[in-house]
């Protein structure tokens, strides 16, 4: 009787220690990344808005790959000095949201150094974009308004286009190199402010990138631009 009593003691104090040992254990699944925490804006022009009716804009590329959601506020035609259009939503600027983003991806300068000067003599529209010291312009004091609040923004620089592409695009390459070369100034300036070239993964050697009018990015182009920017955002989580 007594042993019974015994072992019906050390069974309950057993009990008792299992479910504090289950209490404390300090074990947690390993969380995969991003599970939709993560919280980004798209802005820009149709560089970041083509493919979107089909669900494969650069925007919808970044969400897939980081598993979270992208809001995607560009469009296209959208200028970054607003010269050429009094609507609010063609001026990049007011396209953003002053919300709680963990990230901003934007682009944009291209209308209005084609629309405006037709990529030839662009030294004033570009200094109005970004200064050569990079430190001034709308496109540096935009920055530095999102970068106040607390995000980080990923600028993606635009690829070259094929010759058979419309309009002068096919002669902004000059003046685009000199504008990549600001935006390098204006990231050293500010270490939340990324740049993403987008020549890294399209050339106009290979014309399956872009779309039929030789100019937006393809379903592909979209897809290889988006992983690239999404690589470099994982990098920094």
């Amino acid at each position: 009787m007594a042993m019974k009593t015994i072992c019906t003691c050390f069974l309950i104090l057993l009990s008792f220690v299992l479910v504090a040992c289950a209490e404390d254990d300090p074990f947690e699944p390993e969380e995969s990344f991003a599970e939709g925490e993560l919280s980004i804006l798209a802005i820009g022009d149709s560089f970041i808005a083509w493919n979107r009716e089909e669900g494969a804009s650069i925007g919808d590329v970044i969400a897939r790959e980081l598993d979270t959601e992208v809001e995607n506020l560009a469009v296209s035609g959208a200028y970054l000095t607003n010269q050429l259009s009094d609507a609010e939503e063609m001026d990049i600027r007011l396209q953003y949201i002053p919300e709680d983003w963990d990230w901003v991806v934007m682009d944009g300068g291209g209308n209005d150094l084609n629309d405006e000067c037709g990529c030839d003599v662009c030294g004033t529209t570009l200094d109005e974009i970004i200064s050569d010291s990079g430190t001034a312009g709308a496109l540096p004091a935009f920055v530095e308004q999102i970068i106040d609040a607390g995000s980080q923004v990923v600028f993606i620089s635009y690829y070259d286009v094929p010759e058979d592409a419309p309009d002068t695009f096919p002669q902004c390459r000059d003046i685009m190199q000199t504008y990549d070369e600001r935006l390098a100034l204006l990231a050293a300036q500010f270490p939340s402010f990324y740049v993403v070239d987008a020549e890294d993964v399209i050339q106009p050697s290979n014309l399956e990138f872009y779309d039929d009018d030789f100019l937006h990015p393809s379903l592909l182009g979209s897809e290889v631009i988006g992983e690239l920017v999404a690589d470099l955002i994982r990098s920094h989580e």
